[in-house]
């Protein structure tokens, strides 16, 4: 448990400065703290020796991967509250054309080349059904990514409708 001070954006900028003068002082930057409180997770599958010794189908490999998805499944939903915590759903008319507004338009120029881009699996279907002007599929495969994809040069990560908070199946 602890806090982790983390320095908010500001608009301030550099002063000129000329030779042998003092430097101008600047306001000093806003810090937040963020409260972190590291938990444990646990689960576990229950199974006899006998079950092992006795069939010749790999129980301990499926399990650990029983065990492996229940871990993914945790930290995936975890990860989706944080990054949805204070978000307002909107309705997209245009999902390409929100996109775009919100990489131009609603991020900073440093945060808008840094950006990813998370969908749900309906939202990543319905772009992966899209092509461009010159009839080339918008989704793009990444080659430096072993299963990485590109829409609008940002790198793509997809993940479970029902990951969002309120979603139902089907909702992109």
């Amino acid at each position: 448990t602890g806090k982790l001070p983390v320095f908010q954006t500001s608009d301030d900028k550099l002063s000129l400065h000329t030779e042998f003068n003092p430097s101008e002082r600047h306001a000093a930057p806003e810090i937040k703290p963020i409260n972190w409180d590291l938990q444990t997770y646990t689960g576990n599958y229950a199974f006899s020796q006998d079950l092992i010794s006795d069939s010749s189908y790999d129980w301990q490999s499926e399990l650990s991967q029983r065990l492996q998805e229940l871990k993914d499944n945790t930290n995936d939903s975890l990860i989706m509250a944080q990054l949805t915590n204070g978000v307002n759903a909107v309705k997209s008319s245009d999902l390409v054309v929100d996109l775009k507004t919100a990489l131009n338009v609603n991020l900073k120029p440093q945060d808008s080349a840094a950006a990813s881009i998370i969908l749900s699996q309906s939202a990543f279907n319905a772009l992966d059904q899209l092509n461009d002007k010159m009839n080339r599929p918008l989704v793009q495969p990444d080659v430096t990514k072993p299963m990485g994809q590109t829409i609008l040069g940002k790198t793509v990560v997809v993940v479970d409708d029902l990951l969002f908070p309120s979603a139902k199946a089907g909702d992109a």
